[in-house]
């Protein structure tokens, strides 16, 4: 994981925990909830298109 990548996701994170609502990132029929770096770590390294749910 470079260091581009690994900035964005914890931009992600950051930003979605600043909020109460859930958020979630769904691809591939997985769901991936923002507020876990690790989720996000494991699941944004693909080139897959995702739809984000708030």
């Amino acid at each position: 994981m470079g260091g581009l990548e690994t900035k964005a996701i914890v931009d992600i994170n950051q930003t979605a925990n600043r909020f109460t609502s859930s958020i979630v990132l769904k691809a591939g029929g997985r769901a991936i909830d923002a507020k876990s770096i690790l989720g996000l770590s494991f699941s944004l390294l693909s080139r897959e298109q995702y739809q984000l749910e708030i």
